[in-house]
């Protein structure tokens, strides 16, 4: 991981005279998109993301390549009424990579198309038993953690030196690299099939 860091941090230095770079930050609403039918009811929760970009001019101002790199933590709950589970709330932090192509479609306006991925940190869950009231937390190995892949899609708007974007993502992986630890802790979801939607709503500065 140190050296993926390393190796932007000396692209940005090298490009510093000829293209741009900056910080970018912001929240997202990520949305499970569960494979099984074991859970009842599930719902997205709010996270954030923090990071540093590239930016890369290919056709005057009309195309441009992006490159990011930036720390993504999202959550999502579960609730089911026929286990012992009474309800869950997972965790899932990870540092992201994202390539894009940008188009300039109207002034100060871009469109992104690009792809992501993802090195796990993190995979945490607190779940709360229907006969306790004191919730237990618990976290998966990093070798047991799956990494995230998938594609994106947004809209962005910069003025002077600030941009705001929103984005869409869509994720292709399972978040957990096994199923026989999906019931780890007595759980009783089938985590491996989890995939994720999520909204991004950032905003950044570019130098």
């Amino acid at each position: 991981m140190k050296k993926i860091i390393i190796i932007f941090m000396c692209f940005l230095q090298i490009s510093v005279f000829s293209y741009s770079k900056g910080l970018k930050g912001g929240l997202n609403y990520t949305q499970p998109q569960p494979q099984s039918d074991d859970w009842d009811t599930y719902s997205g929760n709010i996270g954030y993301n923090l990071g540093i970009f590239l930016n890369i001019p290919l056709e005057e101002e009309y195309y441009s390549f992006t490159s990011e790199l930036y720390f993504n933590k999202l959550s999502f709950s579960f609730t089911d009424i026929d286990e012992d589970i009474k309800e869950e709330t997972d965790t899932y932090t990870s540092m992201d990579f994202i390539l894009s192509i940008n188009r300039n479609f109207a002034k100060n306006y871009y469109f992104s198309l690009g792809a992501f991925f993802g090195i796990p940190f993190e995979y945490k869950t607190i779940h709360k038993a229907k006969e306790e009231d004191k919730p237990h937390s618990y976290s998966l190995n990093k070798e047991d953690i799956g990494f995230s892949y998938g594609i994106l899609t947004g809209i962005r708007y910069k003025v002077n030196n600030f941009i705001f974007e929103a984005r869409y993502l869509i994720n292709f992986s399972s978040l957990v690299a096994k199923e026989s630890l999906c019931n780890f802790e007595g759980r009783s979801s089938h985590c491996n099939s989890w995939m994720f939607h999520q909204i991004q709503i950032l905003a950044g500065i570019e130098f």
